[in-house]
């Protein structure tokens, strides 16, 4: 095709809508790959191993620490590890989970394997089990396979509980890795910033249910006779957003890195759902740039150079 009949092509509005149809593919494609779920689900093996009935009767909404070594179980299941990558956790997360883990701050990890962790540490992160090819004293041997070993944490934190609000304690964001590893049992250390939000109170009584609909939202019911905080252990990051009683709340850091969201006295019902940050502001420009290309594919005439 010589450059005439090739510019002519070009010109021909039927061409020009399949090439602005196949970048605007592309580039929804592109933004699609990115805003994905805050976790992945897979359906379960057919193959599973031994415990899979123990774990499917015991885990609830509790976790799992697998060893990231030797992968034998979870990938293919709806448990949530409480390890994982640096590639998808954030510095908060990364700081805390090296403190858990008595590292230095400043260790170079890309790998967070949370079955090598303290039973405190375990019982913290609200992890249930642990499956790891290694022998374990500390923890109660539940099952064996010929795989790994399933133990029991003897005494896990619950997903989500209520701290009143004399409870908390406030300190300095990067003081509070360090400071939740070495006691923290009972314990809701958030951002100092956060003082503001602290109501006197009393001890109380209370109860909370947790439920996860979906990867990307979080259900809580609580019901306590004084103002205070609803705990929640999963990965504190600014996707996530909240709603108590249908209105806009405050999400906070909590514990270095799980999630706090205050509340006062009475019943409620608290509503976290995630969001991948700045999908919207991506779609709304990828609106615009698709429509300026439009309006220079169909305002520009092709200029076709004499031949000599």
């Amino acid at each position: 095709m010589d450059a005439v009949r090739r510019a002519e092509w070009l010109g021909r509005p039927l061409v020009r809508w399949a090439v602005l149809i196949a970048i605007l593919a592309v580039q929804f494609a592109d933004l699609g790959w990115f805003s994905h779920w805050f976790i992945q689900t897979y359906p379960s093996k057919e193959d599973a191993p031994e415990f899979q009935e123990i774990l499917a009767r015991e885990v609830g909404s509790g976790r799992i620490a697998e060893e990231r070594e030797d992968l034998v179980f979870s990938y293919g299941d709806r448990y949530d590890d409480a390890g994982g990558f640096d590639s998808i956790f954030l510095a908060r997360f990364n700081r805390a989970y090296l403190a858990l883990a008595g590292s230095a701050p400043d260790t170079n990890e890309q790998l967070f394997d949370a079955s090598v962790l303290s039973e405190r540490a375990l019982e913290a992160m609200g992890v249930r089990f642990v499956i790891t090819t290694e022998k374990r004293d500390d923890l109660e041997l539940a099952a064996s396979s010929d795989d790994a070993n399933l133990y029991r944490v003897k005494d896990p934190a619950a997903r989500a509980a209520f701290f009143p609000a004399p409870q908390a304690e406030y300190m300095a964001e990067e003081r509070i890795p360090e400071s939740f590893a070495a006691n923290p049992e009972g314990r809701l250390l958030l951002p100092a910033g956060a003082a503001s939000l602290r109501a006197l109170a009393a001890g109380c009584a209370w109860s909370v249910d947790y439920s996860r609909p979906s990867s990307d939202e979080i259900g809580v019911k609580t019901e306590c006779e004084t103002a205070g905080f609803v705990y929640v252990i999963e990965a504190f990051d600014p996707g996530w957003k909240t709603t108590v009683d249908g209105s806009p709340a405050t999400v906070l850091p909590a514990n270095g890195f799980a999630m706090a969201v205050p509340v006062t006295a009475g019943r409620h019902s608290v509503r976290l759902l995630y969001e991948t940050p700045g999908r919207k502001t991506g779609v709304i420009l990828s609106l615009l740039s698709a429509s300026l290309l439009a309006a220079l594919i169909f305002s520009t005439e092709p200029r076709i150079s004499p031949i000599h």
